[in-house]
């Protein structure tokens, strides 16, 4: 039997791939790549070893990217998105400067690999936002996050493989914390934050959003994630007084705040590494030690670093060259649990300056553009969504993780962000 359908874009203009029961299929693509990088390949694992098998080395991951990325470009007209690429030229400057370090990296083929993941996440929402709107993106992203959160709760009751089971050598207190459908704690927390953001930015609430609040409050405290609650807390008071307090004015001053926070960050730990600074080996649950490495092969290799993606993996490691006393436990890391030092360390100065003023300096700029024309609940949480990863960037690896939920979700904010302000800014 023949097929009436005869191309590939036949098919895609087909009902059924169209919609499923009125959703799009390009709003379809997003959910999967979101859930898809909260899940990971072996979801609600026990295994312990889940983490760094997540990252980006299944063959099976791969596929499913590419797959988004196929729907993601076929659903989008091709003219709009070469027509609005030029508008995301921030993204696209920081996928050229991650492309360089590539070919001076000390592991080309692991670098490579991840840039190629790294290039398709981004191009996929590129086309998604192109195609559905930066409105409609924000709303499928919020529908995510909440469906994650109440899911994850209700598995962490009743599911023992949605807790974990098993300790690491980086925390000792690990067994019991709630991970719910996330691969481990530490990434399930910063979702339930900004959903939590998110809600506190809206205006009217119902009686069934005041329940799921309460759930995602209740989520992150039994993650037992120091560090999201710590910085949640903070970023959930900060957004009160900006969101009580807002006027156009106030704003435009508070994000200039915001803008100084982020350049003294960025600057702090660019000191660190010139000055030698050097932690406590066992502070932070061990952090001090892989701190300390990082910060001497960025002595080593100020300009270019060690090369995109290649400081954990890989059949070399490299970075036991760094430490005197090689603890095992580093060999199963999978981040240096410090966005600065780790962008320093594997694409040098070079590219760490081009990621803080491209990832953080740039999108604070273009809010203060728009506070004269964006809604002031947008303004609020684009706002608050950039203080917490500033912070939780000191604590974490958030940026060029791969399809670490926590990248993905910075990168579809930080690509809806850019296409949101181009509808006031026209």
């Amino acid at each position: 039997m023949v097929s009436k359908l005869g191309s590939i874009s036949e098919l895609m203009e087909s009902k059924f791939f169209h919609s499923v029961r009125g959703f799009s299929t390009s709003k379809l693509a997003f959910v999967f790549l979101l859930m898809f990088a909260f899940l990971g390949v072996s979801p609600l694992s026990s295994d312990p070893t889940g983490m760094s098998s997540n990252i980006d080395g299944s063959f099976v991951r791969q596929l499913v990217l590419i797959f988004i990325l196929f729907i993601a470009i076929a659903k989008c007209n091709y003219r709009n998105l070469a027509s609005e690429l030029g508008y995301f030229w921030p993204i696209l400057l920081v996928l050229l400067v991650s492309g360089f370090s590539t070919m001076t990296s000390h592991d080309p083929s692991l670098s490579l690999k991840r840039w190629v993941i790294f290039l398709i996440v981004s191009f996929s929402l590129i086309a998604l936002v192109v195609k559905e709107g930066s409105d409609s993106l924000l709303a499928t992203f919020y529908g995510c996050l909440q469906f994650a959160v109440i899911v994850s709760v209700l598995l962490a009751i009743f599911l023992p493989s949605a807790v974990h089971t098993y300790n690491e050598f980086l925390d000792d207190e690990l067994i019991g914390s709630w991970k719910g459908i996330f691969i481990h704690k530490n990434q399930a927390a910063p979702v339930a934050v900004i959903f939590i953001i998110m809600m506190a930015s809206k205006g009217l609430w119902s009686k069934f959003d005041t329940l799921v609040f309460a759930l995602a409050v209740i989520f992150v405290f039994f993650t037992n994630s120091k560090s999201s609650l710590f910085i949640g807390v903070i970023c959930l008071f900060v957004l009160l007084i900006f969101k009580r307090n807002y006027t156009k004015t106030f704003a435009d001053h508070f994000l200039s705040f915001v803008l100084a926070l982020a350049i003294l960050i960025g600057g702090f730990f660019l000191f660190c590494v010139f000055s030698d600074v050097q932690y406590d080996p066992a502070a932070l649950t061990g952090r001090g030690t892989i701190w300390n490495g990082l910060s001497w092969v960025v002595q080593d290799n100020p300009v270019l670093g060690l090369g995109y993606g290649a400081l954990w993996g890989g059949e070399d490691f490299v970075l036991s060259n760094y430490y005197p006393s090689e603890p095992k436990w580093l060999e199963s890391l999978t981040h240096s649990h410090n966005g600065y030092y780790e962008v320093m360390a594997s694409m040098g100065i070079v590219g760490y300056l081009f990621a803080l003023v491209l990832f953080f300096i740039f999108p604070i700029v273009t809010l203060k553009r728009c506070v004269a024309v964006m809604d002031s609940g947008k303004i609020v949480f684009y706002t608050t969504f950039l203080i917490f990863f500033i912070l939780h960037n000191i604590f974490e690896t958030d940026l060029f993780n791969s399809t670490d939920p926590r990248w993905v979700m910075f990168l579809s904010i930080y690509i809806v962000l850019i296409s949101d302000a181009r509808k006031y800014l026209r």
